[in-house]
């Protein structure tokens, strides 16, 4: 187990290093850091949980520090060597060109979300979130929603021509990977603390 962690470690810190090393968290001015990623929904407040089996959904489970419910958000290098979304004509990146995103979300901050102590990152497959490996579905948008408060948006499912989002459909339940903005903060993420 501990030569698993290790190298979901150097695998993540690969990961987030690629193209300008040292650039992805020190340029940015949204949140990224350790600690429980919850929904917004003030009455269940259900939090990212993982148990480290590959393949398996990420649940929401109510806010308990502990190693399933600790999460990693950091800032991937992705687009022309920034962890920011580029609106701008040919280079537009990470959203297929075409598709609107990249200017809707022009700015926003990439970022991995990972749970490094029970080695999973968190990707969007289809219609959940999975616990990966680092391949497709990985990467995530953070959209402003409030002071504090972010909306993931899945690079990988929006690459379909719609924006698709991650959101919390109650404890002990998957998390969902949804097109449809689902109501009462549900969809709505408070990040940790840097």
């Amino acid at each position: 187990m501990g030569r698993k962690v290790v190298l979901f470690a150097a695998l993540l810190t690969a990961i987030t290093a690629l193209a300008v090393p040292g650039v992805a968290s020190a340029t940015t001015t949204t949140p990224t850091g350790t600690g429980l990623v919850c929904d917004n929904n003030t009455s269940s407040n259900n939090c990212l949980s993982a148990n480290g089996t590959q393949g398996d959904v990420v649940y929401g489970k109510a806010a308990t520090v502990d190693n399933e419910e600790t999460t990693s958000v950091n800032a991937a290098t992705v687009c022309n060597g920034t962890d920011t979304v580029d609106g701008g004509g040919t280079t537009a990146c990470p959203f297929v060109s075409g598709s609107g995103m990249n200017s809707t979300y022009k700015g926003d901050l990439i970022v991995i979300l990972s749970n490094v102590p029970e080695g999973a990152i968190f990707e969007a497959d289809d219609s959940n979130i999975v616990q990966g490996h680092g391949g497709d579905g990985m990467e995530w948008v953070l959209a402003p929603n409030g002071t504090g408060v972010y909306i993931l948006v899945s690079v990988y499912e929006s690459n379909g021509g719609t924006a698709t989002f991650a959101c919390s459909d109650g404890i002990d339940e998957p998390t969902l990977v949804s097109t449809q903005f689902l109501g009462s903060g549900s969809c709505d993420w408070v990040l940790p603390p840097i």
